[in-house]
């Protein structure tokens, strides 16, 4: 009876063995054995079903990642800064409808009001600060939170708040300085103290590259195809948008907690977790420290990180119970995080995401090509490459597109995908891209995709376009030679190769963006312009 007992247990759990097996496969392919990995964690029903490291936590030791690994986790961050923002809203020490100067009077609004809700929800038309050109070149400088805020708080803001939805770490600077102002002590002291024990977080930290902290793992990066230790990060930088360190063990009890009601009261984070809507009534598809999407036909509740050395992202859908977490220590892995977490949680449910190619003739192809405009300073420009489709949105790299229906083309390891609309006559005018989160429509215009022809440049005149520009007082553009090639390097950033299509114009081909050279009457360059998303950056050389 024994034996039969034992044996009828053994063949329910087979299917269980079968889908770890297919979720391992997944991961695994993703995060090869010989190179910086991630480590995975699928929570169904409140049980791991795939608890795993994968790939190399230190590549100069050989040491692999573990489920325990510490990491940065980026952007992450941003839904812990919104729960204590939360927790003091439920402490009657602020509203979400308050202006931004009732707790900061001095900072300069330029006439508009903005919310503490319009920077939960990355609309409050405040400039993000690590979007300005200047930012890498301070990376390695410790600034405090108001000394952080002096860097962007003069800038024009660049819609009106609530009317657009752009990514925006500069609000949630504010935000972490709004809780120190409310509270009476710093940001992290108040996450220890007033967050973290009420999920039973024993393994997340704001990071700080002094202190040891167990288990942590080193970052890295790619350079010219090259791996290399990640560029260095004071760690004061990010602050309350992205300074956190954590585990995915750590991240599955913290969502847990949040679900429970033990952090902060379900009602208060059921509008961090409901799309907010623009004042066109537009969905922005993000709450507070949250995104939302839609997933083979299920709710999403998500975030991703990025930050130097580091890519995260971690996934929640409620109504399945499935929680999914993956933390990487290469900033740029292929596929990303996010895309694994999604065929993780899609095969937790039993789906998998099947980009079904079909065949396409050249011909075909041609059709969809052109320039198409998503806002006024932003295209997307189709164009035909070695029989593929690829995609380029302004200041970006291509992408190659895979068809999969009539119209219908998805990127590669990505869920977004690009549907051609056509007209009655049956020819294209407009394209619709979907993310999952939200759907917007590019119309085709007459504009003509630029053609760039790069030409052979006498190697013997390479030398005097050498030198550094300064674009901003601490942001310079570096170039220099190596053999017959020229390239090109940013404060903080890679090497990237630049190609020449005249003697005075060269183009990069890994990102959307061209250099303008001017020269002296002895013929040397004098100056140079960046151009890119749609700006025009002048850079004199210095000496």
């Amino acid at each position: 009876m024994l034996q039969r007992a034992s044996v009828f247990l053994l063949l329910l759990a087979l299917p269980l063995f079968a889908q770890q097996a297919e979720l391992d496969a997944i991961a695994a392919k993703a995060f090869p054995a010989d190179r910086p990995g991630a480590a995975v964690l699928v929570m169904k029903g409140g049980q791991p079903l795939l608890r795993k490291g994968y790939g190399l936590a230190d590549v100069e030791q050989g040491t692999r990642i573990a489920p325990e690994s510490v990491f940065r986790i980026g952007s992450l961050t941003k839904q812990f800064t919104a729960v204590a923002i939360l927790q003091l809203v439920e402490g009657g020490k602020l509203a979400l409808t308050d202006p931004i100067t009732k707790f900061i009077p001095d900072y300069p609004t330029q006439g508009k009001t903005i919310t503490i809700e319009h920077l939960l929800t990355h609309t409050s038309g405040i400039r993000s600060y690590t979007d300005k050109p200047d930012f890498p070149a301070s990376m390695r400088k410790d600034l405090t939170p108001a000394e952080l805020i002096a860097t962007f708080r003069n800038d024009p803001m660049q819609f009106d708040p609530g009317a657009q939805w752009a990514y925006n770490n500069s609000a949630y600077i504010l935000l972490g300085h709004i809780i120190e102002q409310l509270s009476g002590m710093p940001y992290a002291d108040y996450l220890k103290k007033n967050v973290y024990p009420r999920a039973g977080l024993t393994s997340t930290y704001y990071d700080d590259v002094a202190t040891i902290v167990p288990r942590r793992v080193p970052g890295y990066a790619n350079n010219g195809g090259k791996l290399i230790n990640a560029a260095y990060l004071a760690m004061s930088l990010p602050y309350a948008a992205g300074s956190l360190l954590s585990t995915v063990d750590d991240l599955a009890k913290w969502n847990a907690a949040l679900a429970a009601g033990k952090v902060v009261d379900r009602r208060l984070l059921d509008k961090a977790w409901t799309p907010f809507r623009l004042t066109s009534g537009e969905s922005s598809g993000y709450g507070y420290g949250w995104g939302m999407r839609q997933l083979s036909g299920e709710r999403v509740i998500q975030h991703s990180g990025g930050i130097n050395g580091y890519a995260s992202f971690a996934m929640w859908m409620p109504e399945r119970d499935v929680y999914v977490a993956v933390l990487s220590n290469h900033e740029s892995p292929q596929p990303s995080p996010s895309f694994v977490a999604g065929q993780l949680a899609l095969q937790a449910i039993g789906k998998t995401w099947a980009a079904n190619p079909i065949a396409l003739p050249a011909s075909a192809l041609a059709e969809y090509t052109g320039v198409y405009r998503v806002s006024e300073n932003v295209t997307r420009t189709i164009t035909v490459e070695n029989g593929q489709l690829h995609s380029q949105r302004t200041g970006n790299p291509a992408l190659a597109l895979v068809p999969v229906g009539k119209d219908e083309f998805v990127f590669r390891d990505s869920f977004t995908a690009l549907t051609f609309e056509r007209d009655a006559a049956g020819k294209i005018v407009a394209m619709i891209s979907d993310d999952g989160r939200t759907k917007s429509r590019a119309p085709l215009t007459n504009e003509k995709p630029v053609t760039r022809t790069e030409i052979t440049i006498d190697p013997a005149k390479l030398d005097r376009y050498a030198g550094d520009y300064q674009l901003a007082p601490t942001f310079f553009l570096k170039v220099f030679r190596k053999g017959d090639e020229l390239w090109t390097q940013a404060t903080g950033q890679g090497e990237i190769r630049i190609y020449p299509e005249s003697e005075s114009k060269w183009f990069l081909k890994v990102v959307d963006a061209q250099l303008t050279f001017e020269f002296d009457e002895k013929g040397v360059a004098k100056a140079l312009t960046l151009h890119q998303n749609g700006r025009n950056m002048p850079a004199p050389r210095v000496p």
